[in-house]
């Protein structure tokens, strides 16, 4: 009697663990119940350090889990507590709980990871960071203006403007600002490799004149093509003696991104201010990618042009002289308002791109020096061929 009832019990006990077995095995690799007009796709940030129990937190807050203690214990028995990693991940709503566990233990793919785009400022990518992996953006920006920062990365600046190299990195929440510097800096000097600052030295440029007067052809250009021919436009100016006068400077001496130059810009003192200063600023107003400063070394040989205009769809109208810029000026203005575009109407400027032992290739001069902070600046030369918009 007493060994049935013991038999009774087992086959009990058998049956629960069963069902048990059953859910557990259901929750693990079924996906969960989806409610009417959820998306599809739900992206959840992992901070560097983060614990078992909190990821599951977060995979309950975004409801990609509904059993928080189930997801634990599925870790837990596939031995992966301790192996899930930080980052930004895309997760499907349709995901199983062995799916999740999976991504989260391989970490992020090549859509999770994250761009910098060419051109940006260290203020835009620190706005960019700071929505992306929690960044301290105030501690980021304190680093790009230390000059003992700069110099322990290899710069030779007092900031770190020009030198946060445009490309796509895997960045994770918890990174330092430091750390994320450093990377970003360190990935510049491995792909702008010796034998282009030897051809800087070759065409009389210091590394800094080269990225920013790079900074400047990055500002301008819209099309990748025309980075050589813009590049050339303010070697040929700068050879004359003449102003830039391009406009990203005078977006950058007010401190903000405009996507029209007005006359009344025109005056803001700054030695930024290529419609003031008769050479280079003293520093990159962005970031520059790569193609930027290849252009900057290697212009478009055999271009006379001195001026250009951009036409509103990212290209410009090039000229060799004022009668040509002013014709195209007029007719790109034209062209914008019957088009509907907002683009600006102001810029002055042309280049291109010959490598060594190539047809027509000659190194280019010297610059002239870099304005300093101090340099006085005169009034808007008008005379050069400068048509900004007027409104």
């Amino acid at each position: 009697m007493k060994r049935v009832r013991l038999l009774t019990i087992f086959r009990r006990l058998l049956t629960i663990a069963g069902v048990a077995l059953v859910m557990f095995l259901a929750s693990l690799f079924l996906p969960p119940a989806r409610h009417v007009g959820e998306p599809d796709r739900v992206m959840v940030v992992v901070r560097r350090g983060a614990q078992l129990d909190e990821i599951a937190d977060v995979l309950k807050e975004r409801d990609l889990i509904r059993n928080k203690p189930m997801f634990v214990l599925a870790a837990k028995a596939m031995g992966v507590e301790r192996k899930l990693q930080a980052g930004r991940f895309t997760l499907e709503r349709t995901a199983s709980m062995f799916e999740l566990i999976r991504q989260l233990v391989e970490g992020m793919n090549r859509a999770d990871l994250i761009t910098v785009p060419e051109g940006l400022t260290a203020r835009e990518i620190a706005e960019l960071l700071e929505a992306e992996i929690l960044l301290d953006k105030r501690a980021f920006l304190a680093l790009i203006d230390d000059s003992s920062c700069a110099a322990s990365l290899g710069v030779g600046s007092a900031s770190l403007e020009g030198y946060l190299f445009p490309d796509t990195y895997s960045l994770v929440p918890g990174m330092g600002p430091f750390e994320v510097v450093r990377m970003m800096v360190m990935k510049g000097h491995s792909v702008l490799g010796p034998e282009l600052k030897d051809r800087a030295a070759a065409v009389g440029l210091t590394w800094h004149q080269v990225v920013t007067f790079a900074s400047i052809v990055e500002g301008e250009a819209g099309a990748q093509e025309e980075r050589p021919r813009i590049a050339a436009v303010y070697w040929n100016r700068l050879k004359r003696g003449m102003r830039l006068q391009a406009d990203p400077t005078v977006a950058y001496a007010l401190g903000e991104r405009k996507q029209r130059i007005m006359y009344k810009d025109l005056g803001v003192v700054s030695p930024y201010n290529t419609y003031l200063v008769t050479s280079l600023p003293p520093g990159p107003i962005n970031n520059p990618g790569k193609a930027s400063i290849l252009a900057v070394l290697y212009p478009l040989q055999g271009c006379s042009d001195l001026y250009f205009v951009a036409r509103g769809d990212g290209t410009h109208i090039f000229s060799r002289t004022m009668e040509e810029h002013a014709a195209a000026t007029r007719a790109a203005r034209v062209a914008r308002r019957v088009g509907g575009s907002a683009g600006a109407g102001a810029d002055t400027s042309a280049g291109g791109l010959r490598k060594p032992g190539s047809a027509g290739w000659a190194p280019a001069q010297a610059l002239p020096r870099t304005a300093s902070r101090q340099e006085e600046t005169g009034r808007v030369d008008t005379s050069s061929g400068v048509a900004p918009d007027s409104e």
